[in-house]
């Protein structure tokens, strides 16, 4: 074992202690969420455990912890069942579950998205339905492997493919 291992490790035991004591400081709201002052705080979770926060600031801009991380990792809201919304915007994900009632999983961003699209279709027999405002062919190749609809973020097309 190098001399630089031991310090590695010491270092990510102290960052999580961090992003442990910046999760207890918020007070629970909605959708699995905390508020610390005028800050949201998204867990970024993969396999049960946060592996980061998604900080989302009052004026909308939003960032994750350094040097937390993000692959594969998202968040969901409500429990999953014959069906799944996965969007990259936590707002986008509220919205859609309250109107819809079905889970929503946030996916932080599009190349993120990649990876939980895979996880979830590992992890759940729900059907997917990927929401992006812009067009992205990596997604539409990803979703279509899991036998998924890909829809533009307003849902107009969720008629014509159900």
């Amino acid at each position: 074992m190098s001399a630089a291992e031991p310090l590695h490790h010491s270092n990510r035991l102290a960052w999580q202690a961090r992003m442990q004591r910046i999760w207890q400081a918020g007070r629970d709201v909605q959708h699995g969420v905390r508020q610390l002052g005028q800050r949201t705080l998204v867990p970024v979770m993969r396999a049960g455990a946060m592996r980061n926060l998604w900080v989302i600031e009052a004026d909308g801009r939003a960032r994750f912890l350094t040097p937390g991380k993000t692959r594969g990792c998202c968040h969901v809201i409500g429990q999953p069942g014959d069906l799944i919304i996965v969007v990259a915007d936590f707002h986008d994900a509220v919205r859609w579950h309250d109107e819809l009632g079905v889970a929503c999983v946030v996916g932080f961003d599009v190349e993120n998205m990649l990876h939980v699209i895979r996880r979830i279709w590992l992890d759940h027999s729900s059907g997917i339905i990927v929401l992006t405002e812009a067009f992205d062919s990596r997604i539409q190749i990803a979703v279509q492997a899991v036998r998924g609809a890909y829809l533009r973020s307003d849902l107009t097309e969720w008629g014509r493919c159900s």
